[in-house]
């Protein structure tokens, strides 16, 4: 699980560097894109990583509700 919340972080992180090289609007037009969609892809990673640990945990909770 550590592997995995490392390479969760690390992903927030490079999406946040993305945001803010966007925001700094000194990108020119078609690295802003290439930006643009390397952050939707990393955000697709990202929920598809929190809806996993999202269903673990409620089996968990079901489990031990019981």
């Amino acid at each position: 699980m550590t592997a995995k919340k490392n390479s969760y972080e690390k992903e927030y992180e490079e999406l946040e560097e993305i945001i803010g090289l966007i925001q700094n609007d000194k990108l020119p037009m078609d690295e802003v894109l290439s930006k643009v969609e390397s952050g939707f892809k990393l955000i697709e990673k990202l929920q598809k990583t929190l809806s996993e640990t999202k269903n673990k945990i409620e089996k968990l909770q079901a489990k031990y509700d019981q």
